[in-house]
């Protein structure tokens, strides 16, 4: 599943209201790890595959 930016906005609001990575996981319909990676930038809206 490819993460949309409705879902990394709605993310990133959560955090920045407090809330834990795994809640504010599961309250935008992604997975923990998925969390990690857009808090560490290597979420890119336009990624290039490699494959």
């Amino acid at each position: 599943m490819t993460l949309n930016t409705s879902q990394v906005s709605y993310y990133m609001t959560q955090r920045k209201k407090g809330i834990t990575q795994h809640i504010s996981a599961m309250k935008a319909g992604i997975s923990v790890r998925s969390g990690r990676r857009i808090e560490k930038g290597e979420w890119a809206k336009n990624s290039v595959r490699h494959w």
